[in-house]
């Protein structure tokens, strides 16, 4: 994956920030309402499932927040690897 949101997953974002995200919701810093979101979908790290999340950022103060891309219904989420098999011995 390198980020970029193919035509689905587009509207699937564009269907949950219509939905859910409130236009007048103020940065606990700087009380601005110029949110901005980043243009790619990032990666946590440490890496666990459902690690993906888009950056809203404050164009003000730069004050940043991730919102979960598996957990918001945007990218399906992760298969769980399998845990290594313990050997005897």
């Amino acid at each position: 994956m390198d980020g970029k949101l193919s035509a689905t997953e587009t509207v699937r974002l564009t269907e949950w920030y219509s939905k859910n995200w409130d236009q007048h919701f103020k940065c606990p810093v700087c009380q601005s309402d110029k949110w901005q979101t980043g243009g790619h979908v990032v990666e946590m790290r440490p890496f666990r499932q459902g690690g993906f999340a888009f950056i809203q950022v404050i164009s003000d103060c730069g004050y940043t927040i991730f919102l979960n891309a598996s957990v918001m219904g945007v990218l399906d989420p992760l298969p769980v690897p399998a845990a290594p098999e313990k050997k005897d011995g």
